[in-house]
């Protein structure tokens, strides 16, 4: 491997889950994983959930065709993204992804490697204020990662990294691979 970018980073699955399923949240969660495995033990279907779980209908709820070079700040509203990304995009996505997924990403760590990046080339993109892929998990892993690396933290949450701050985050990422790939 050459170089690496690293736009809105996961660095742990298990803490993001701990995030965004607080409380009882994260047992439910856990009790429905069960039910999934044991059906998929079974043959049975996969069970599905919504990624973005108060979207309606993504293919007719647009509020407006702004499209993903949007100056709209959608911080780390998925909702708001996926309602204002462009129609032809729009049309043939689903809101839905398996149980098995989200199972998956719980143990999802690459955190656990940064140390042993070095000394390929590390780029890493991310916004100040990311509650998804949370920006303070990014800057931690970024400070135990080893030379050479550049930080480019944007404005925004999430989704404005693939909006607002999509071409700012695209230049960054060429120029790096023009630098390293060369």
């Amino acid at each position: 491997m050459k170089c690496v970018v690293a736009q809105c980073p996961t660095i742990s699955g298990s803490r993001n889950a701990l995030r965004r399923f607080p409380g009882d949240g994260l047992t439910d969660l856990r009790r429905r994983l069960d039910a999934d495995r044991l059906a998929r033990f079974r043959n049975e279907a996969p069970a599905m959930i919504p990624i973005a779980p108060d979207l309606d209908n993504p293919a007719t709820e647009s509020t407006d065709d702004i499209g993903f070079e949007s100056i709209e700040p959608f911080g780390n509203d998925g909702v708001a993204w996926f309602r204002n990304m462009r129609p032809d995009r729009r049309a043939t996505w689903r809101n839905e992804t398996t149980f098995r997924t989200l199972d998956l990403y719980l143990e999802y760590e690459p955190g656990i490697c940064i140390e042993r990046i070095g000394p390929t080339p590390l780029l890493m993109i991310t916004g100040d204020s990311d509650t998804l892929t949370p920006t303070d998990e990014a800057l931690a892993a970024y400070q135990r990662a080893s030379e050479p690396k550049r930080l480019l933290i944007l404005p925004g949450g999430h989704y404005d990294l693939y909006g607002r701050c999509r071409l700012a985050g695209m230049a960054a990422a060429r120029d790096w691979f023009a630098e390293h790939l060369a």
